[in-house]
């Protein structure tokens, strides 16, 4: 132990040693930043200038607008770090350390658009990810003590070839393409772990039969100089292959019964071969537009790389010179394919027939060998049904939709490319996938315009016993087909999983056996929404809550606003029946009207901070849920949005009419603005227990038009400004004051949420 402790400090001082050596002539990127303790990492300038980097808030660090030519150690407290567009040309050797000694916790690293010229780097122990696509890498060194690394972004460099390099063991996923790989990859050593090989792109005109790995689901060998398909031995699980715009002018099918995606657009073909088994498998392609011609290019007439090719021929003329073949048959009834007699693409046994006793014997094998697994099959179910309470169905076997949503468990394929940016798929995903036979659904806890709620529970799959309850969302079944609210749905997913905060419900992971089932699971709530609580709090006298604030503190701020400010509506006790103490402070409240509000304005200023900074766009407390321990954490991010410029907005078209900030109804441009004005609108709800506007007479209509109607008249009273929300005259005066400038006409005189965050903090120490 002191040896291996002794061995790294060793290795930490020789390379900062060489950094400091390397200063003297270069730009160095490193955490040893001297007399500037609070910055996590620094640029040491030639003429020995430090200058601090910015500290990203969150998990995600990003380093912009500067120029390094060395880097020397990364810093160790983020899940993923940035350094793009730097001009960067050399890696220290050991990257799993900052210059302290501290381990490096990225899981992701991008070394994008730089001028780095070889990899042969020991990065982080929890890397999976790494991205070094747009630099001038020439040789690829031993990876191989790069354990945990299965996802290797290396397009646009410069590899001319890969007969030497030594890759991760655990690679998965490996991205080569647009280099400079030459004719062949016959020496090349993939691991056996491979799922996905991209050399689209380079110069490859033949593939040696034995060099692709038996894992392979996809392979992509588009833009290449392949003319000779027959000494291409594909492997068993090959599920997707793309070999678009080669020179292939004639094939013989001999694909592995697993493929269900093939694209083969741009090449010359005039003569393609396909016994009867061959082209059964052929019929039952699922690529989205099989029978189309040209819908793969661009409207600029460009093809697109950046997805799976979505046709399979750009030609009709694929019998043109075909020649001792039996019949020919219209595939897709579109593209004429020439049949041929079974023998004539079997591989010879050697021999002048088979061997009828080993037919018999492998016959009895399989069916041994079937009956066993249907055994273990019915045992497994019968177990996990016991343990998931038998009376319930298996969710994903539940309402089976159309057959092109089908998606099998395995990562199956059907549905592959319906959908842009597929989150099921994407690298940052894998360990996110949490298995279906793990996961009994329960009750509907919510339900929404698109959406609805399961609680659920995780078991562990041997012990079949409940380690987690969680809330499962999924897409209304009536909507599940379409394909926008799909994407809509998964635009959801991928920010929750990018978001980590106390008072923000914590994303657990996603589950699909397909698209029409996808769900996302997060933390359970088991307290309900706030508006729950606030309605008992309205019914009952003895279950209600208190403000449990010091009501005539003051915020220390200064209004800055110029504009003069209206007082707000007050409505007195006949007005409405919830009551609570104003102004007594118990240190043993479990849960105040306070404390409430307090959570919702930590988890929007941790929204606000982020770059690019969150919008929620429907803060309301229907979507403030509260945990067991009655912690207040802000939920439903489904109309949420990111900004990467602060001035960038977007017009109206989501939340509810009576939290809706004036500038959104008018239909104009707004900012993260908006969300203090419905912080201000929650207030109020919170204050009065009830409805915003709910106590006007237009705003308690008997049809549905006149609700219409009503709705229509807020939203043209709070335009004009007007209107706003009432509050109740114990409401303290100091929650009073924030609610006023949060409910400021114009955004500009609204304050910030980390102003908004600051109040509620000096509150709660008064």
């Amino acid at each position: 132990m002191l040896l291996t402790q002794f061995t790294r400090a060793f290795v930490l001082m020789i390379g900062s040693v060489m950094a400091n050596l390397g200063r003297q002539q270069l730009s160095t990127f490193t955490t040893n930043c001297t007399n500037f303790i609070e910055a996590t990492s620094c640029v040491w300038l030639p003429n020995d200038t430090v200058i601090p980097t910015p500290i990203s808030n969150g998990p995600e660090y990003h380093l912009n607008d500067a120029k390094v030519d060395f880097v020397d150690s990364l810093p160790y407290n983020y899940s993923s770090v940035a350094l793009n567009n730097l001009g960067i040309r050399w890696l220290n050797k050991d990257l799993r350390f900052d210059v302290y000694g501290n381990t490096v916790q990225a899981h992701r690293i991008e070394l994008i658009n730089n001028s780095i010229s070889s990899l042969d780097t020991l990065f982080p122990t929890n890397t999976t990810y790494l991205d070094v696509r747009g630099n001038e890498i020439t040789t690829i060194g031993n990876l191989t003590s790069n354990e945990n690394i299965d996802t290797m972004v290396l397009y646009s460099n410069q590899i001319a070839t890969i007969d030497k390099s030594h890759f991760p063991p655990k690679l998965t996923h490996l991205y080569l393409g647009f280099n400079n790989l030459l004719e062949s990859i016959d020496r090349a050593q993939f691991p056996t772990t491979l799922l996905t090989l991209d050399v689209k792109g380079n110069r490859i005109s033949s593939i040696p039969p034995s060099i692709l790995p038996s894992s392979l689901v996809d392979l992509d060998l588009s833009y290449n100089k392949v003319s000779n398909m027959s000494t291409i031995a594909f492997p068993s699980n090959l599920k997707r292959l793309a070999l678009a715009f080669n020179n292939i002018t004639e094939l013989t099918a001999n694909f592995p019964i697993t493929l269900s995606n093939l694209c083969l657009a741009g090449n010359p073909i005039t003569a393609f071969y396909a016994n009867a088994s061959q082209f059964e498998l052929l019929s039952h392609l699922l690529n989205s537009n099989r029978t189309e011609t040209s819908s793969a290019q661009s409207s600029n007439g460009t093809w697109n790389t950046s997805s799976f090719c979505d046709i399979v021929f750009t030609t009709k003329n694929t019998n043109s010179t075909c020649v001792n073949h039996i019949e020919t048959k219209l595939l897709f009834d579109t593209f004429p394919i020439c049949i041929i007699r079974n023998t004539t693409i079997m591989t010879s046994s050697g021999s002048d027939g088979p061997n009828p006793k080993a037919i018999w014997i492998a016959l009895v094998v399989v069916c041994v060998l079937m009956m066993t697994a249907l055994i273990g099959c019915l045992v497994y179910r019968r177990r996990y049904l016991d343990h998931a309470k038998a009376n319930k169905h298996v969710w994903y076997c539940e309402d089976q939709p159309s057959s092109i949503m089908m998606l099998g468990e395995n990562r199956g394929t059907v549905g592959y490319g319906l959908v842009k940016n597929d989150i099921r798929f994407q690298p940052s995903f894998k360990q996110c996938y949490i298995a279906p036979s793990t996961i009994v659904r329960d009750r509907v806890i919510a339900r929404g315009g698109f959406g609805i709620v399961y609680l659920a529970s995780i078991y562990t799959p041997k012990q079949y016993q409940a380690v987690r309850k969680v809330a499962m969302k999924r897409v209304l079944p009536q909507y599940a087909d379409d394909l926008h609210r799909i994407e809509d749905f998964m635009l959801e997913i991928d920010l929750c999983a990018r978001l980590c905060h106390p008072k923000i419900v914590a994303f657990v992971g996603i589950t699909w056996t397909s698209l029409y089932n996808l769900s996302c699971l997060t933390e359970y709530m088991p307290n309900g929404d706030v508006w729950t609580l606030l309605e008992r709090s309205r019914a009952s006298a003895n279950a209600a809550i208190p403000w449990n604030v010091q009501g005539f503190a003051k915020i220390p701020c200064e209004d800055k606003s110029t504009r003069e400010s209206q007082p707000l509506p007050r409505m007195t006790l006949s007005d409405y029946t919830e009551v609570s103490t104003a102004t007594d402070v118990d240190p043993e409240c479990v849960v105040s009207k306070f404390s409430i509000l307090h959570d919702l304005a930590e988890a929007i200023s941790y929204l606000h901070c982020l770059h690019p900074l969150v919008v929620h766009r429907d803060v309301k407390t229907k979507n403030v849920l509260l945990d067991a321990n009655w912690v207040a954490k802000l939920a439903d991010f489904g109309t949420s949005r990111t900004y990467g410029d602060r001035n960038l907005v977007m017009t109206a078209e989501i939340g509810t009419v009576p939290w809706i900030a004036p500038e959104v109804l008018k239909g104009t441009k707004y900012s993260e603005k908006a969300d203090i004005y419905s912080f201000g609108v929650t207030i109020s709800e919170v204050d009065l227990c009830m409805v915003p506007y709910s106590n006007l007479e237009m705003c308690t209509p008997d049809t549905e038009v006149s609700l219409t109607m009503a709705k229509s008249h807020i939203a043209l009273l709070v335009t004009s400004g007007q209107l706003r929300p009432s509050f109740s005259t114990i409401c303290p005066p100091c929650i009073i004051e924030i609610a006023r400038r949060c409910l400021a006409y114009y955004p500009e005189d609204r304050p910030s949420a980390a102003e908004l965050l600051s109040w509620f903090n000096h509150l709660k120490h008064v």
